[in-house]
């Protein structure tokens, strides 16, 4: 399980593993996992800023009464207890939830007038889910470029790294909408079973909603004018490419100074 927000930088984000981690790895009681997703939840709550995306993903075994957080019927996290969390994140405007198990259900979230949440399931409520396929694309939507890695739709004996779904999926930027279609496509491919999306927040109409970057290289914006750092804050959903990202930073910093030539 792992609860982050956005920017996922290693600060911002909790895992919450089965094991225990280091160098004698065993298995932790269903205690210390209940305390480790409430203190997750509870460092998000006390932030003391507002947070704009909150990202939930969960792979594992659940069935009706919840989540099977040591894979057996006797410690379960139910569908309630995450949705409860969820409401008392005051400070949170949207969330998102990948759920990667059998069986997922409806997050009946009480999401208000403030808070917009959806989520993405591995399979239909009334269906079990068979490997962890939905998860390992997940993962490679975010970073297959920038890793320069085959899609694992393809075949290790193809010179091709990716299929036909990648190549639809370039833009810098990922939306909502846009991933959605890739889960969707590479899962058909994969599986021959569509991914389940459920949205229980009826506030939720905007499929451009900014999830994150599909960059290829590392992005670290630095100004020193004069000797002194400055920085410039923008907002990426009005820009479609990193290149018109750059031009609005650049235009802001140098207009009325400089003529600028873009080349």
């Amino acid at each position: 399980m792992i609860i982050c927000r956005s920017c996922c930088s290693e600060k911002n984000v909790h895992a919450v593993c089965p094991t225990s981690q280091g160098s004698e790895s065993k298995k932790r009681s269903k205690m210390e996992i209940d305390r480790s997703i409430k203190e997750a939840f509870q460092s998000i709550k006390d932030a003391g800023e507002a947070i704009d995306t909150l990202i939930f993903v969960y792979s594992g075994h659940h069935d009706d009464r919840g989540f099977q957080l040591l894979g057996n019927d006797q410690d379960v996290w139910s569908d309630h207890d995450l949705c409860r969390q969820i409401e008392e994140l005051h400070n949170v405007k949207r969330v998102i939830a990948f759920l990667d198990c059998c069986y997922p259900k409806k997050l009946a979230v009480d999401c208000g007038l403030t808070k917009k949440c959806v989520q993405f399931c591995s399979s239909e409520t009334e269906y079990k889910t068979f490997g962890t396929a939905f998860t390992k694309f997940l993962i490679q939507a975010f970073t297959r470029k920038a890793k320069d890695i085959r899609c694992l739709n393809v075949e290790k004996t193809h010179a091709e790294k990716e299929c036909v779904s990648c190549k639809g999926f370039n833009s810098d930027i990922i939306t909502f909408e846009k991933l959605a279609i890739y889960l969707e496509r590479h899962m058909r491919k994969h599986w021959e079973e569509s991914i389940y999306q459920l949205n229980p927040s009826s506030s939720f109409h905007d499929s451009a909603w900014v999830i994150g970057f599909n960059m290829r290289f590392d992005a670290n914006v630095l100004f020193k004018i004069n000797g002194k750092e400055s920085s410039i804050k923008k907002d990426i959903t009005q820009v479609n490419t990193i290149e018109e990202l750059k031009k609005d930073f650049l235009k802001e910093l140098f207009e009325g100074k400089y003529v600028l030539v873009y080349g």
